[in-house]
């Protein structure tokens, strides 16, 4: 069938996704009785998440629990889920108010599109301040920082590679955050406008 409608908009950011949705704990690492608890012992990335009565004793479900993801967690993304759980809820009484009406898939597609085509400095700065740790499937630190000084012939190449190669921005890392670690990111005003255009055919917002 496809690609949904707007499915460039919502793929954009993927990370975005990642980081907002992400859970006050880390995944599942092990099950453990009480007993295999005493004897392994618990270690300091390691937390009983729950313990549940099997009928035949009781079983912890050991999570990951990293200082450094909790840090995050508490301090920057758990604020924002509560906004975003309070906002959900007006939406919905708003919804149920007009008569159970909606604005068609563009007009959110847009609201969207504006935070992730055309974001404001700001918006990317606190993006590239938050990072997450990857326990399931690869187990690696990612973080969307940008360290790196370019001088000016290099900011040159890498934009003409970046023209040349426009995949790269393609990699499923936010494409802002991918120029600015590139030293180009004056270019996103110009590539969030191109991909704005390419989605809705005008820039209205």
């Amino acid at each position: 069938h496809g690609p949904s409608p707007f499915f460039n908009v919502y793929n954009n950011n993927r990370s975005l996704y990642e980081m907002l949705l992400g859970a006050s704990h880390g995944s599942a690492d092990c099950y453990l009785t009480p007993a295999q608890l005493a004897v392994k012992g618990r270690p300091d990335s390691l937390a009983i998440h729950q313990t549940r009565d099997t009928g035949k004793g009781p079983l912890h479900l050991m999570v990951h629990d990293l200082a450094e993801e909790r840090a995050l967690y508490d301090r920057t993304i758990k604020p924002i889920q509560d906004q975003l759980f309070m906002l959900c809820q007006a939406m919905t009484s708003a919804f149920l108010t007009t008569g159970c009406r909606l604005a068609d898939a563009e007009w959110f597609a847009r609201h969207h599109a504006r935070m992730v085509f055309l974001p404001k400095p700001v918006e990317i700065d606190f993006f590239q301040k938050m990072y997450h740790l990857e326990n399931f499937g690869i187990f690696e630190f990612t973080d969307f920082a940008v360290s790196h000084n370019f001088t000016l012939f290099e900011r040159l190449n890498h934009l003409k590679n970046i023209l040349r190669h426009p995949g790269v921005l393609e990699s499923g890392v936010w494409p802002p955050v991918i120029l600015r670690r590139f030293g180009v990111g004056f270019w996103q005003g110009i590539d969030g406008r191109r991909r704005f255009l390419r989605a809705f055919g005008r820039l209205r917002r």
